[in-house]
């Protein structure tokens, strides 16, 4: 319990939702699966996400994971995420983390080199799914 209406403590922005995730930035991709679940309180978002593509992602641009809030202030990856299951990723290499660029609703998949993941050869069928952290 956090204070009453009117007090110092009150707890006066709650929110629960679902939204789609989905990669922007591949010209071609399909999905088998979309679920995004997330909870603000306050400033503060927790996303979860699962995508399973039936079409691999494929194109040369970098990916990116919509959200459905935007992220304050204006230094690159203040925010990040995790990513706990990641079938979708065509190369092995531990330590995928997720990039939120603030001011904007575009997440990246970064490899543990710091690279963005992105072309043909880094995606195949399978699933990615993770948790994005921000401050609106």
């Amino acid at each position: 319990y956090i204070g009453g209406t009117g007090s110092a403590n009150a707890l006066d922005d709650y929110e629960e939702g679902t939204w789609t995730p989905a990669l922007t930035g591949p010209t071609t991709v399909a999905y088998s699966s979309q679920i995004g679940r997330y909870t603000k309180v306050g400033r503060m978002v927790w996303l979860a996400f699962t995508m399973t593509f039936s079409t691999a992602p494929s194109g040369s641009s970098n990916y990116r994971i919509t959200i459905p809030f935007t992220p304050e202030g204006s230094s690159s990856r203040m925010y990040g995420g995790d990513i706990f299951m990641d079938t979708a990723m065509a190369t092995s290499n531990y330590g995928n983390f997720l990039g939120v660029y603030n001011g904007s609703t575009n997440v990246y998949v970064y490899t543990s080199a710091g690279n963005a993941r992105s072309g043909s050869g880094a995606w195949q069928t399978g699933t990615l799914s993770g948790h994005i952290f921000i401050n609106t």
